[in-house]
């Protein structure tokens, strides 16, 4: 009979653990670490941007060919109109952020803008509705975000800019 509290007693405790740590990431992707309008105030006062096609791996990689983790499929600098269709995707999805989520962060679409002198990355995950912000390559921000990759998935094959085949 022992043994079996025991079991149960390690299995709550087991429970209660893995609810706090979901909790935790619950709270940080829910509640955002950094400030959204900090990022969608970048976003608006920009004219023009670069906006890249990224292959989603849950592991991030460093070296040439990657943005902030992440292998660079194709990118291309935008022409006003062009980042006009961008910048309203991007904004569309930080402004309408969803309360489920998951914890993958396999981004497909990014978005470089430059203010003032400081560099911003806005990396979007369709699939866990998710969004990274970074200044001058640090992470800055992390935000709920949701929508669907089809704008940007049409601007980018418009601009003849490959999506990952992953």
């Amino acid at each position: 009979m022992r043994d079996i509290s025991f079991t149960k007693r390690h299995a709550f405790a087991a429970i209660a653990i893995i609810c706090a740590v979901c909790g935790d990431i619950r709270a940080e992707t829910t509640l955002g670490t950094g400030d959204v309008r900090e990022v969608t105030d970048v976003i608006r006062a920009s004219a023009t941007g670069r906006l890249f096609s990224l292959e989603p791996t849950m592991h991030r990689v460093a070296g040439p060919g990657t943005l902030d983790g992440f292998k660079v499929v194709g990118a291309i600098d935008l022409e006003p109109q062009q980042f006009a269709r961008a910048r309203d995707a991007f904004l569309s999805s930080l402004a309408t952020p969803s309360d489920r989520y998951g914890v993958c962060f396999k981004p497909r679409h990014a978005l470089r803008l430059v203010l003032n002198g400081q560099i911003y990355d806005i990396l979007l995950c369709y699939e866990c509705k998710r969004a990274q912000a970074f200044r001058n390559g640090r992470l800055v921000g992390i935000f709920p975000a949701d929508g669907s990759p089809g704008a940007l998935n049409d601007l980018l094959r418009s601009l003849k800019i490959a999506l990952s085949p992953i």
